[in-house]
């Protein structure tokens, strides 16, 4: 009889384990951007840091994305006549527009982007204490 109990109580807390993750995991993954629209909101976010998008184009890859991040990973280039040159790697969050420089592991801010971020906050459809949540969690950088 305690052996049953006791296997009870281990299946109820791993079932119970399993759906936290499980509702963790939508909400630490949601994106309500795509990729190109993260890409727009960092060429925004340098534009107003200085770099000059029209004399030396800005050339934005994907970095390694990580699915489970909720982030989209992109690397930056600027297309000069000579060479490319790398600026950095940045990470966006797709559900709250929160741009990080991930050489410093800092978020980054401009009001240049803050109108566009708070769009992206109200349009993510996550409570705000969720999106407080995602606002303050941990930085993609490595």
């Amino acid at each position: 009889m305690k052996a049953a109990i006791s296997i009870a109580l281990v299946l109820l807390m791993a079932v119970s384990s399993v759906s936290q993750q499980d509702s963790r995991s939508e909400t630490t993954l949601a994106r309500s951007i795509s990729r190109d629209e993260a890409a727009s909101l960092l060429r925004a976010f340098l534009r107003s840091e200085g770099y000059d998008t029209k004399a030396a184009p800005l050339d934005i890859e994907d970095s390694a994305d990580s699915p489970d991040s909720g982030f989209y990973l992109l690397a930056v280039f600027v297309d000069t006549p000579q060479r490319l040159v790398k600026i950095g790697n940045y990470g966006v969050n797709g559900g709250t527009g929160d741009i990080w420089n991930l050489v410093e592991c800092k978020r980054v801010t401009s009001s240049a982007i803050a109108s566009k971020q708070k769009q992206i906050r109200e349009s993510s459809g996550l409570s705000p204490t969720e999106l407080n949540r995602l606002h303050k969690s941990n930085p993609p950088c490595f």
